[in-house]
């Protein structure tokens, strides 16, 4: 909770604790609060896109990627991308978020609150 947060931040700011990678001041997102809504259409850089595939995210194989996947509780989040590049990563080029999909979960209030904040962060992140 927050109180828990504060009172772990205050002590790694106390004992001058680096963290290694974001943990008590990670950002977090809810569906109400519009920001994956707000990634529609956004351009992210090809780099970014191949880099989902070090994290949770994996791309629906084929000759042609158009499409990422990551497990959402009982579901799955489909994240699709136009215009798509080959499998080969011979002709990089920039994607634009076409749409994010849930499967086999009715709405995003059903995903797990951690999930769905990493969904969102994942893409923030890669839309740079």
């Amino acid at each position: 909770d927050l109180d828990d947060l504060s009172a772990w931040s205050t002590l790694f700011a106390d004992y001058a604790i680096l963290q290694p990678f974001d943990q008590l001041g990670r950002a977090t997102y809810t569906p109400g609060d519009g920001v994956l809504a707000g990634l529609i259409g956004t351009t992210l850089p090809y780099g970014a896109v191949r880099g989902l595939a070090r994290g949770a995210w994996s791309p629906w194989q084929d000759s042609w990627i158009a499409t990422f996947v990551r497990p959402a509780g009982e579901g799955e989040v489909r994240l699709h991308l136009e215009p798509g590049f080959p499998a080969s990563g011979d002709e990089p080029e920039d994607q634009r978020i076409r749409e994010v999909e849930l499967v086999d979960v009715a709405a995003w209030e059903d995903v797990p609150p951690v999930v769905y904040s990493e969904v969102v962060r994942d893409l923030a992140r890669a839309a740079g």
